[in-house]
């Protein structure tokens, strides 16, 4: 099987990222419903967005990240998949021939995104890094409704998952750290290797959300030169998971 994706770790601010390199036409995303993780599903990719623990005393297992694929949205029910953004406000649109990135939208219905009605769509929604931007901390919290995420605090830090897109050369990245961190030192990484500098607005280039971390900070990815490569987390059962169609 030939391989659509490149493996990339790398050093920046301190973290080690892990990288998954790869063409947004060979993302799909998948529901495990908390019942695997990431290596007993046996799809490789990463995890995805925010969600509710199988044992939650209300609407377990429910996908809150907004995850939409092929026409559909993803989660265990139609009414997970629609106004369920709550965490971050941004969503990265693969519309089958280029990428774009949506920002400030804290409650939007997955019915709503443009282009996204069809087979080979795409739309994850999570934390958004507002790269490039220097205001970036008042963004975070004006973009998802006044009130900035939990997940954005100083602490406590935790390993940590992430989404690049590329929107020039439509290429998406695939983010996961094991080393502790929070949302702007791991946002600072990221814009170290993509050589990306703060300044009055977002980067025209590359948008970035930040998505499901700690435990759930999953990876598994296939290599031509070295072994397969694992991050297992705290090894929990995942909702919402990105997923690489080449070695599905």
């Amino acid at each position: 099987m030939s391989n659509n994706h490149v493996y990339i770790k790398t050093t920046y601010n301190g973290l080690t990222l892990h990288m998954i390199q790869t063409d947004p036409s060979n993302i799909t995303l998948k529901n495990l419903r908390c019942e695997k993780n990431l290596k007993q599903s046996g799809y490789y990719g990463i995890n995805g967005g925010f969600f509710n623990f199988a044992n939650a005393p209300t609407r377990p297992r429910r996908v809150i990240s907004l995850a939409k694929v092929d026409g559909d949205v993803v989660g265990p029910n139609a009414e997970d998949g629609n106004s369920n953004n709550q965490n971050g406000g941004g969503i990265i649109v693969w519309d089958g021939s280029k990428l774009s990135a949506l920002f400030s939208k804290p409650n939007t219905d997955a019915a709503d995104i443009p282009g996204t009605s069809r087979a080979g769509t795409w739309a994850q929604g999570g934390i958004s890094l507002w790269l490039g931007r220097s205001d970036y901390w008042n963004a975070v919290a004006t973009g998802n409704g006044g009130t900035r995420p939990a997940q954005t605090a100083s602490t406590p830090k935790s390993a940590r998952t992430g989404l690049v897109a590329d929107m020039n050369r439509n290429l998406v990245y695939l983010i996961v750290t094991t080393d502790k961190c929070n949302y702007s030192e791991f946002r600072t990484a990221i814009q170290g290797y993509f050589s990306i500098t703060d300044g009055s607005s977002v980067n025209a280039r590359y948008a970035g959300l930040m998505l499901d971390g700690s435990g759930s900070s999953q990876l598994r990815v296939t290599c031509s030169t070295i072994p397969d490569v694992e991050i297992s987390g705290d090894g929990r059962g995942l909702a919402e998971v990105i997923v690489l169609k080449d070695n599905t």
